[in-house]
């Protein structure tokens, strides 16, 4: 069972054409539960869950008096089944996974979805390693909107340094589907990420770096089509002098910018939050 991320951030956030600032506090889970297994193959049944809320500053308050931050909240719900196997002698285990959930938005039933995605992973070396994973999902509105259909296709390269530090690589490509203008769309995301084997006064630091650009086709809120960009920063510490249990304490910190030529979607994020993690 995995416990995390617990998190409390610094958000900014659109009600209508106007951007709120509060505090985030977020929570979430997942376990598994093993059907069976032999020495190529293992089945489990999966769930999982995550939550976010807000809290608004006073700023936010006096400039939206009418609202509160639990009317932005979310939350998802899933349950499924995921298979590992072997599928040749010394290959690595190819990841099979279907699943299906539930999200709710400011309290009230928002979609329902299914998903499913395989995933497979290539020993270069003893330095290096490939990874791919193909996912499916289809996304039905319990509100007045469209169904998605997003296909995503995510890429990674890491390589293990003489010093043991990581250093990773990604792409990722999506393609969603959808009738309504602001849900279909085409992004590309590029990652590097930098992980120290060695701690440093008892923390282990880890860094990353992730652009995005995504195109859509139109927009409800313009005449001219959208196209966003993101940036974000991103920093992680684990505290190894500390142990619960088998679980490390590890603090995340990230910051994010989403510009647009259409101003609405502008957004300046923070992000402050804590998860455990397995020390074995």
């Amino acid at each position: 069972m995995l416990l995390g991320p617990f998190g409390l951030g610094l958000s900014v956030f659109s009600e209508d054409a106007k951007a709120l600032s509060g505090l985030a506090v977020s929570a979430g889970g997942n376990t598994s539960y093993r059907l069976a297994a032999s020495n190529t193959a293992a089945t489990f049944l999966t769930a999982s869950a995550d939550i976010r809320t807000y809290a608004l500053s006073q700023s936010a308050k006096e400039q939206a008096p009418n609202v509160s931050g639990r009317d932005y909240s979310d939350a998802t719900l899933a349950f499924g089944v995921r298979h590992r196997q072997i599928l040749r002698a010394g290959a690595q285990p190819t990841d099979f996974s279907l699943k299906t959930g539930r999200t709710w938005y400011g309290g009230d039933p928002y979609t329902h979805f299914a998903e499913g995605s395989v995933a497979q992973s290539f020993t270069i070396d003893s330095d290096n390693r490939l990874s791919a994973s193909l996912s499916a999902r289809r996304s039905v509105s319990l509100t007045d909107d469209e169904p998605v259909s997003t296909v995503s296709l995510n890429t990674r390269w890491q390589r293990n340094l003489q010093n043991n530090d990581r250093l990773s690589f990604g792409i990722d490509l999506k393609r969603a589907k959808s009738d309504t203008p602001d849900s279909d769309y085409t992004a590309i995301s590029y990652s590097a990420n930098y992980d120290f084997a060695d701690s440093f006064a008892g923390m282990r630091f880890g860094f990353g770096l992730n652009a995005e650009t995504r195109d859509y086709g139109a927009t409800r809120y313009h005449i001219i089509p959208r196209e966003d960009q993101s940036i974000a920063l991103s920093m992680s510490v684990e505290f190894t002098n500390l142990e619960f249990y088998g679980f490390r304490p590890v603090m995340n910190a990230r910051i994010k910018r989403d510009q647009s030529n259409v101003d609405r979607f502008d957004r300046d994020y923070g992000s402050l939050g804590f998860d455990l993690r397995s020390s074995f």
